[in-house]
Formats: C-alpha cells, sequence, structure tokens
C-alpha cells in the first residue's frame, strides 16, 4: 500500500480540523496575538474632516493659478481646533498637521516653500488643488468593514480597533495544546545523564513552535515507556483541543503509542507519510481532540510540526489562512547530489538579498542533528530519486521557516 503525499495528509489533516465556535471579550490591551471572531466596522469616517497632512499654510490654489505670490496671514489653525473665519482672496492661514482645512481654502503649501514675515508669506510655487490635504473619509468611510473574522491581532490591528473606539473585541477561545514527550531515554535539561540517554530537546523545540504559533502548550512531561504511565499521560492530554505526543510512534519494541491511543478510542487518520525526515507520523482524532503522534528525532518532529501541526494549529485558532508556508523557488548556490526513496526536507540557509534567492545546503547529518538545523532557515524539497544538482539549479523551498 502506497504511502499518502504531503499534500494529501495536509488536506486530511484540514478536513478532521473543525472551525471553531466558543469565543470570548477580551479587553483591547489583552488582544495581542489573538483571532477576531466578529468583522469590525468603522463607526464614523476617517478622517472625520478635510485635514492638512503638513504644517504650512491653507489658501485658494485659484489664487496661486491667478498670479498671487504674497498673502495675508489672517488666522492659525491648530491640531485639535476648527478656524470660525473662511478664507479669501489672497489670505493664507497657518495651519498644523491634522489640523482641520478653513473653509474655501482647498490646498496646503508646506512652510518649508515658503517665506513669512510678520503679517505676509511668500508662496512662490505652482501649488494645484487639493494639495496636501487628506480628504474626509479617505481612510475609512462609516459603516465600512475594516477588519474580519478570522484576523490575527497585531500592534497595527490594535491601534485600528482603538481608532474605530473599540474598548473590547470579540476573539476565538484560545486553542488548549497538551505536549508529551516519550521514552526511557529520555532525560530533562538540568538533571544527571546517566549512559545511553540523552537529553529531551524535543519538548523545548517544541514548545518554541508552539509559541511562534501564536499558542501556549501544557506540558505533561516525559511518559516512561510502559502502558500504565503512558495511559495516564495520553489521557490527561486528551482533555485539551490537541495533543502533541513526541516519541514512540513508530514500529519498535517499546513503540507504544499507537496502542495505547487504540486503547483510549482515539480514531487513527493515517500514520505514515511520504517524507524524509518524518515518515511514521501519526494523525487521529478522539471527538474534538486532535492528536498529532511526531517521531522522537528532532529534526523530523520540526518537519511534522510545519507541515501539519502548524496548519491545523491556525484553522483551530479560527485564522483565515491556515496554511503561512509555500513553496517558492530559489536556486542553489553549491553543486549538491541528493538520493532517497522519498520527498526530502533537507535544510538550507536562504540568501534572499540576492534576486532569486540563493540556498545553500547544510551538511546535515540525519534527523538528529539540531545543530546543523539550526544554522538552517528553510528547506529545500527534493523529490524522490538520485539526481547531481549543479550551482544555479532551480530548486523549490519552504519558507518562511519557523527557527529563527
Amino acid at each position: 500500500m502506497s504511502l499518502l503525499s504531503v499534500d494529501e495528509a495536509q488536506q486530511l489533516v484540514l478536513q478532521h480540523t473543525p472551525v471553531p465556535t466558543a469565543f470570548i471579550e477580551i479587553p483591547l490591551h489583552a488582544a495581542l496575538g489573538k483571532v477576531l471572531a466578529e468583522e469590525i466596522s468603522c463607526d464614523g469616517d476617517s478622517p472625520p474632516f478635510d485635514k492638512s497632512m503638513v504644517d504650512g499654510y491653507a489658501i485658494r490654489s485659484s489664487d496661486i493659478q491667478a498670479g498671487i505670490t504674497s498673502f495675508q496671514v489672517v488666522d492659525e489653525v491648530l491640531a485639535g481646533s476648527v478656524s470660525q473665519y473662511e478664507v479669501k482672496t489672497g489670505q493664507a492661514f497657518s495651519i498644523m498637521t491634522g489640523a482641520p482645512i478653513p473653509t474655501s481654502a482647498d490646498a496646503v503649501v508646506m512652510h518649508e516653500q515658503t517665506t513669512r514675515n510678520a503679517t505676509t508669506v511668500q508662496i512662490p510655487v505652482v501649488v494645484k488643488p487639493g494639495q496636501n490635504i487628506l480628504l474626509r473619509a479617505a481612510e475609512m468611510k462609516q459603516g465600512e468593514v475594516v477588519l474580519r473574522t478570522g484576523t490575527s491581532i497585531r500592534p497595527a490591528t490594535l491601534g485600528l480597533l482603538a481608532s474605530v473606539n473599540r474598548t473590547q473585541v470579540s476573539c476565538f477561545q484560545p486553542v488548549q495544546i497538551s505536549l508529551l514527550t516519550t521514552g526511557d531515554e529520555i532525560v530533562e535539561p538540568g538533571e544527571a545523564l546517566p549512559a545511553g540517554h540523552i537529553r529531551n530537546s524535543n519538548a523545548s523545540l517544541l514548545q518554541g513552535l508552539i509559541h511562534s504559533a501564536g499558542a501556549t502548550p501544557n506540558y505533561l512531561g516525559i511518559a516512561r515507556d510502559n502502558r500504565e504511565h503512558l495511559l495516564q499521560c495520553i489521557k490527561t492530554g486528551l482533555q485539551s483541543d490537541m495533543l502533541i505526543i513526541t516519541g514512540g510512534v513508530s514500529a519498535g519494541k517499546v513503540d507504544l503509542v499507537p496502542e495505547v491511543l487504540h486503547q483510549l478510542g482515539v480514531e487513527p487518520i493515517f500514520h505514515k507519510v511520504a517524507l524524509k525526515p518524518g515518515k511514521p507520523l501519526f494523525f487521529g482524532e478522539c471527538g474534538r481532540t486532535l492528536v498529532f503522534g511526531l517521531p522522537g528525532n528532532p529534526v523530523s518532529s520540526l518537519v511534522g510540526f510545519e507541515l501539519f501541526i502548524r496548519p491545523a494549529l491556525r484553522k483551530l485558532s479560527g485564522l483565515s489562512t491556515p496554511f503561512l508556508t509555500s513553496l517558492l523557488p530559489a536556486q542553489l548556490q553549491c553543486d549538491f547530489q541528493h538520493r532517497s526513496d522519498r520527498p526530502t526536507y533537507h535544510p538550507v540557509k536562504l540568501n534572499t538579498a540576492l534576486k532569486p534567492w540563493r540556498a545553500a545546503p547544510i551538511a546535515w547529518k540525519g534527523s538528529a542533528d539540531l545543530r546543523s538545523i539550526s544554522q538552517a532557515d528553510s528547506f529545500a524539497v527534493f523529490p524522490p530519486g538520485e539526481v547531481r544538482y549543479a550551482a544555479g539549479d532551480w530548486i523549490e523551498v519552504l519558507s518562511p521557516f519557523s527557527l529563527s
């Protein structure tokens, strides 16, 4: 039986990922990083009046066209004030950035282009109607939808929400994610390292990836290669919206995760994908809980997260665009030989200052090689087979890459 392709597996993940329905009301100051669960409309025209875009002088542009170059300065308009007078022929009003345009004026001349004395200003430049004026409602009109449901709230979004007079917003309930590592050989950082054991790098890596996706993990610790202990840990994790397990998903003697998941009623959607690294990846569901089983090697976990978990997490969070990554063209910076029976995601360093982009393959020692992967900022996607590439050959790279 042939393995699922990456595309097929991604589509299955998204098909089984529910859209969120629960939302909460959040004060504006606490909404950064959340996802809007409502459409936001403008409460009034923005700007609410024709306003000056520069410090200068408001005049009638027709005066310049009539040959007038010397103007009598008769009023000053500050931001936050409104002139009670109308600009008449031969008159100029001193005006500040953001101040309302006085009646009958249709242009503002920057003060750097003028010469001022006590009561007059000389304007020896061409002036066009509408110059340096931002018209009422040029940015937003009253009732216009300015933010859609599924928008991630960034700092600029906060500013926009404040500008339309929102003090709180409806946001989708943050996704609850449980993270579990497995293996008798795994030791947490800071603890003594017995012979034959390795440090738990996966937990830190995956917690960082989860945070980079805008969520907060509930780390459940290390489940030992013991059915009862593993069952209790997974049972706790299944109370979350998503459970991510790393290690124990392959076909080894103590790879107990699939068996325990079955015992707890987790329905498998697929187990194994045609990619390298990360072939033994598991995906299933238990009620509304999504379950991902990632291979124990850290680079396999990273690839699995980027290709499958991140899109699911984005959809589950309510974001309107599940896929953040895409395949982009780049040229190889050097000769490279590739051989594999599966599509391979090989770490590369991108030079995006050059056009087209250049990709330099990292000397990668396999799916446990975190040192090499930490030097990369993308993956090159090489098709199966044995191919010799020359410098300058076109390849596809996965970008953006969340290690940075």
